[in-house]
């Protein structure tokens, strides 16, 4: 019984000496299997400009003990027989490939050595056998041609579009952009040549440049040299306020606004009340500027004895030579004085008789003792009657040996909106009469 046991103690012993055996080698292999590494991992494009690229890499680990040292290739394709920089890094876990071409992919990886000297590798034949590579990844470097053909073709109150020639090493454009003034730069992507800026202010000044770029498939963007970097578009403004018409001569017409600000000039267009939708606009003048509020629109279109209609809008002149307009202001109404005005003496009392202007409404009566100055309403008729007795003037007979001058103002209603006729003593219609006994 007791050698039984005894046996049966030795072939326990045995068999845990065997099973730690067992357990050493399988954790020994694991750890083995473990510390076959010293592959890079982690490589990646930091850095491109137009003939270099900087790259980094994670630490890998030697399962001697050694030093892990790197060696690095740069290809023109994946497979790496075209072969364009061989390179080494024995201390650091990034290095730089210069000599490149400009605007070009390429692909690189990065080998990792237990063999010292390896800042000696400069071609192929010194990688040392050991090498473990890393995974592939794509890098590119930066184009260098500068964008041509770059203009604005189009603006809105929140928008402007931009287009360029293609550049032949980029695959990508930098559209960057702020409000003028502003530090901060606000920065968008486009594949194609041509990009329309949004969410714009309304005549509002914004700075505006476009680089060349080359992307690669890791979302890596080396980006060129900028070209109009600091050129300055407006945005289109609202609407024009405040449109008045401040008088009317034969072949003249002038107005007012309230003036805009980041514009670069105003049109004023014309047309005789009555024309639909302006499908014959009599004038359109380009000759206001930046600065102005009001202007002189000259055209012997604008006679005696009409009423028209007027309407401003403001521009900005885009980089391709074409104006782009804001939504036209509302509408005003206004109307030139009769062709004639004619005042005869009728015993004490003047006879005041006036030619018809087409679209009035109305006629007002204005008398003064003095030619350019003191004017008085003294009557407001229908557009049926041209002609009016003056029998007093301030409450009182008209005087012998007085002069009395004369002016008509046409009047117009459109919609719920009156409109007199604007006129100065060097644009109105008048006429005279000296009141004699004889």
């Amino acid at each position: 019984m007791e050698k039984s046991n005894h046996k049966s103690k030795i072939w326990l012993r045995t068999a845990m000496v065997f099973l730690f055996a067992v357990v050493v080698t399988v954790f020994s292999k694991m750890d083995v299997k473990a510390a076959i590494s010293g592959v890079a991992t982690g490589v990646h494009q930091t850095y491109g400009d137009d003939d270099s690229i900087r790259f980094s890499w994670n630490n890998g680990y030697s399962s001697t003990g050694a030093d892990v040292n790197y060696v690095w290739e740069v290809s023109a394709n994946k497979q790496f027989t075209q072969i364009t920089k061989v390179g080494n890094n024995s201390y650091d876990t990034e290095d730089t490939a210069s000599g490149l071409a400009v605007g070009r992919t390429y692909y690189v990886r990065v080998g990792a050595t237990e063999q010292e000297y390896v800042y000696m590798v400069d071609n192929t034949s010194k990688i040392p056998a050991d090498t473990k590579w890393s995974a592939t990844v794509e890098m590119v470097t930066a184009p260098t041609s500068k964008i041509e053909g770059f203009k604005q073709t189009n603006a809105t109150t929140s928008s402007m579009k931009f287009e360029w020639k293609k550049v032949a090493s980029a695959n990508e454009y930098l559209i960057s952009y702020k409000k003028y003034g502003s530090e901060t730069w606000t920065n968008k992507y486009t594949t194609k040549t041509n990009y329309t800026i949004k969410g714009l202010k309304a005549a509002t000044e914004y700075n505006v440049r476009i680089s060349p770029v080359r992307k690669a498939t890791t979302g890596f963007r080396a980006v060129g040299d900028s070209t109009n970097s600091y050129t300055t578009y407006p945005t289109v403004s609202g609407k024009v306020k405040g449109l008045e018409n401040e008088g009317v001569r034969k072949g003249q017409a002038y107005f007012s606004w309230d003036r805009m600000d980041n514009v670069d000039g105003y049109k004023v267009a014309i047309t005789k009340y009555g024309d639909k939708k302006w499908k014959h606009t009599i004038k359109v003048t380009t000759e206001s500027g930046a600065y102005s509020d009001d202007a002189w629109v000259s055209t012997n279109n604008i006679k005696l004895g009409e009423f028209y209609r007027a309407k401003v809008c403001s521009y900005v002149k885009m980089s391709n030579g074409k104006l782009k307009c804001s939504a036209w202001s509302s509408d005003i109404v206004f109307g030139s004085s009769p062709k004639s005005v004619v005042a005869k003496k009728s015993g004490r009392n003047v006879k005041i008789s006036w030619s018809k202007v087409n679209g009035a409404t109305g006629y007002v009566v204005y008398v003064s003792t003095s030619s350019n100055k003191g004017y008085k309403k003294v009557a407001t008729l229908k557009s049926n009657t041209r002609k009016y007795t003056l029998k007093k003037f301030n409450k009182k007979a008209l005087k012998y040996g007085s002069d009395y001058y004369v002016r008509v103002e046409p009047i117009k209603k459109d919609g719920k909106k009156l409109y007199h006729t604007y006129f100065d003593y060097y644009s109105a219609y008048q006429d005279s009469v000296w009141l004699t006994k004889w």
